[in-house]
């Protein structure tokens, strides 16, 4: 029984290759531009290439941007939940419990103070 457990079948050999998956991330997105920047100009002419070269630098700028805004909206969205947890914890307390009037609540509030 353990044997058959550890038997994996093996992969064949003439099974197609992955089709291409639509970038999710700009992190995939700039592995995707880099893999078409080897490849394509050897392909057009030079000055096609040099659009493309142009086009490819310009894109990998912007990739760059927005990693870097999605990580600063990470940032502030964590620091923001934090502070408002801070401020569920830090409301101040002037009586155990039960009914209490403003003016009795004025007066503790003066003595803590």
């Amino acid at each position: 029984m353990k044997r058959l457990l550890n038997q994996q079948p093996k992969p064949d050999q003439d099974e197609l290759p992955a089709l291409p998956r639509t970038p999710k991330t700009c992190f995939q997105s700039q592995i995707s531009l880099d893999e078409w920047i080897k490849r394509v100009p050897e392909l057009v002419s030079s000055p096609s290439a040099q659009r493309f070269q142009s086009m490819a630098k310009g894109t990998k700028i912007i990739l760059a941007r927005a990693d870097i805004q999605r990580v600063e909206h990470t940032l502030l969205q964590q620091r923001v939940s934090q502070q408002a947890k801070q401020r569920l914890r830090s409301r101040k307390r002037i009586s155990a419990g039960g009914a209490l009037l403003a003016s009795e609540a004025r007066a503790k509030i003066e003595a803590k103070e």
